[in-house]
């Protein structure tokens, strides 16, 4: 038996149910978040954040301002033996009055997280199918659905179910 513990993503009902973010920032600041419950805060390159993107260095450098335009966040620079860090802190965003609240949420396995194959819509969609898979009944949700979840169309949903290869 394997002592393997897969590790998730938590991304909670206020995020996913933001319209002023696409897949791509829900990921990212669900992973901010993440780093910053450690004691120290969130610190992580453009490139940890790529990788966790599927997109260059210059592209998450790109996401994360726009999240610090969109006010999720603000960034320090520090500086410590003559290198220069990025201090992360996310702003509290679930008393936000835009935000509906719900109990709904989406767990991305890390295996589903850094798959460099697979575009941020596509890790979000996958791991809502892998966790329908479990029930006594299946995966049941329509592209609709899905797409409500994700925050794009239902034929967004069904051209990237297509691209899976089940």
């Amino acid at each position: 038996m394997s002592n393997y513990k897969e590790q998730y993503l938590h991304i909670s009902s206020y995020i996913l149910n933001d319209v002023r973010l696409d897949p791509t920032k829900k990921i990212l600041l669900s992973y901010i978040i993440s780093l910053s419950k450690t004691s120290n805060g969130c610190y992580a390159s453009n490139e940890r954040f790529g990788e966790l993107l599927s997109i260059n260095s210059d592209g998450a450098s790109k996401q994360i301002s726009k999240l610090k335009r969109l006010g999720y966040i603000e960034t320090k620079r520090l500086y410590k033996n003559s290198k220069e860090y990025r201090y992360i802190k996310v702003l509290n965003l679930s008393n936000d009055k835009n935000i509906k609240q719900s109990d709904i949420f989406i767990n991305i396995p890390y295996s589903i997280l850094f798959d460099v194959n697979l575009s941020s819509t596509q890790k979000l969609l996958l791991s809502e199918i892998m966790s329908l898979l479990k029930l006594p009944e299946g995966c049941y949700k329509s592209n609709n659905d899905f797409g409500k979840l994700i925050g794009i169309g239902g034929g967004g949903i069904s051209k990237q179910i297509k691209k899976f290869n089940f």
